[in-house]
Formats: C-alpha cells, structure tokens, sequence
C-alpha cells in the first residue's frame, strides 16, 4: 500500500487493515444496535458502559455487496490459519513450525509457548531458598483443544526442540533419498500419457465439437421449415444436455491435468533442491533449517508415541518418526 494512505491521510496500521477483512458491509450486511448504552452514577460523576446485546437481537441492514460471498469465505479461512501464527508478545522467539502442528487425538491446531525457565533451587546464607531467571525461554508448543477445549488429549503439548528434531530429521532423510519424488514423477508421466486425463480430454473434446456442429446443423434444418417445431424442441433439449455434460467433463478433466502436471513440476523441482542441497544440510543453522522446514512440510500429526509429517509435495506415502520425551 506505498503511497495510499486511509481517508484520514494516515499509514495503513494492522489494526485498520483487520477491522476491513472483518466488516460485514462489504459482502452486503451490516447490523445496527447491537449494544445497550448503560449510564451509572457513582455519586462523583456518571458513567458509561457498553454491554453487547445477544445477536438474535441485532438489527440487519443490507446494502449492494462489493465482494462476493466465496471470496469472503477464503479470507475469513485464511485468517483463521494465520490464528496460531503470532509470536508471544514481547518476545522476539522463533518457532519454525507454527501453524503446522495438529493433535491426532482431538484434531485442534497447536499454538506456541514461550515462558521463563529457572535455574535450580539455590539455599542462601540466611536459609531461604531461591530460584533465578535464566535469558534462555521454553518453547513449547500446545494443543488448543486440551487448553482452551478441556480435550482429553494423551499428548497436550510437545517441547519445541524435540518435535523440530524430529521433523528435521524426517525432512534430511526425504531429501537424502529422493526417490520417492522420482516415483511419483514416473508414475504421473506414465498415467498422462498411458491412460490418464491426457487422452481422455482429447475425447471429450471431440464429443463436445461433434455436438456444436449437430446443433448447428439443427438450427439450419429448422430454419430451413425441414423439421417442425416440436422436433426442434426435442433434438433441441437432448443437444443442450450433451453439450452441458461434455463442458462438465471437460472442465473436470483439464483441472485433474492440470494438477498431475503441476505435481510433476513440483516433484521435478522437490528432486533437484534434494540434490542442490545435499552437502550443505548437515551444516544449516537453526534459521535456515526453520525455512526449509516452512516451504518443504505441509503438516504435523502429534500422536503419544510418534508424528507422522506430510511434506507439500504430494510425495508416495508420508512420514511417521518417532519421538522420545
């Protein structure tokens, strides 16, 4: 937003920019009333609160929507995502795997945790005990069901080293043997040109052609006075239905396409960085293993015993290590 400021000629703040994605009016819906003013008066001066009333009780006004409903949807998704995503405030932290982990008992998101952590109990001269504040913070991530949710989970929280060691570990050893990528590479190649959405499309494609040119042809003999209109009206309905099936089936066939080929690319490209980066990721650091780590794995199932990690390349099977705690 370089060079547009808000029409009170001030720098777009995340505050302004999240009441937008939040705001109703913009898909047409807003509502009036939706708080009691309440005046109390202490004896000393009057004071004004704001209670929210129950939404059943709110007053909707419609205007002319300027977003449609599915885009609103998707930015409330995506919003949603990014939920778990912020840093504990004040705390410059890193957390590499945030937004990533979900527990495989409850099926809720983990949140990351930071805290203080204390050295060990210390007896001083006048006998009291006392513990001291370490620099180094606890990373912890937390499953948001057992806290927020009362969930029973058998595994509510994971220590952030231990998880992101195991993860790493899956990810090196994945892109130390490549060949599940090159498997998947072949066996896509082999279904597109063998018996895949390829030429299955081609046929289609056919079909559809075929049936514009009957309904041309029909149009000519109905104009010509060659066929009545209650044939016209039948041949009419019947090409209009194929016609619909065939676009139907094209469009399924050229997305389904379209996704095999952007899997090999992607695989493609998955096999080359494994080989790019083979000599050089037992000496990553902490950061750069963090941003390896965020572009390459799509998501983490915390079980009791093990997690099971799903890389972003839709790569044959998916990996389950296990953990010790």
């Amino acid at each position: 937003m370089d060079g547009i400021t808000t029409r009170r000629g001030t720098q777009w703040s995340k505050t302004a920019i999240s009441r937008i994605l939040l705001n109703t009016t913009y898909i047409g819906t807003n509502y009036f009333d939706r708080v009691t003013r309440v005046v109390r008066d202490d004896g000393s001066r009057e004071r004004v609160t704001y209670v929210p009333k129950d939404r059943e009780n709110w007053i909707e006004i419609k205007y002319p929507p300027i977003i449609d409903q599915v885009t609103w949807e998707q930015v409330q998704a995506i919003r949603e995502k990014n939920a778990g995503l912020r840093a504990p405030k004040g705390l410059n932290i890193e957390f590499p795997l945030k937004g990533l982990i979900w527990c495989g008992a409850c099926g809720h998101r983990f949140y990351h945790s930071a805290g203080p952590t204390y050295s060990s109990k210390k007896i001083l001269k006048n006998g009291t005990v006392k513990r001291y504040k370490l620099k180094k913070h606890r990373r912890r991530y937390v499953c948001y069901g057992y806290r927020w949710k009362k969930r029973g989970c058998p595994k509510p929280s994971v220590e952030a080293p231990t998880i992101e060691g195991a993860v790493w570990n899956e990810l090196r050893n994945r892109l130390r043997t490549p060949e599940s990528a090159q498997t998947l590479i072949d066996e896509r190649t082999k279904a597109l040109e063998v018996s895949g959405s390829f030429p299955e499309l081609d046929a289609i494609r056919d079909d559809l052609a075929e049936t514009k040119l009957k309904e041309q042809r029909l149009a000519t003999a109905y104009m010509n006075e060659w066929i009545d209109d209650e044939t016209m009206k039948l041949q009419s309905g019947f090409l209009s239905e194929r016609e619909e099936h065939y676009e139907t089936e094209v469009a399924r066939l050229e997305a389904e396409a379209e996704f095999a080929s952007s899997q090999i690319d992607i695989a493609r490209a998955f096999a080359d960085l494994a080989d790019q980066l083979e000599d050089k990721l037992d000496s990553m650091d902490d950061t750069e293993r963090g941003k390896l780590m965020r572009l390459l794995v799509d998501r983490i199932d915390v079980y009791p015993d093990s997690v099971k990690v799903r890389l972003a390349v839709d790569l044959v099977g998916v990996g389950r290590v296990q953990t010790h705690h």
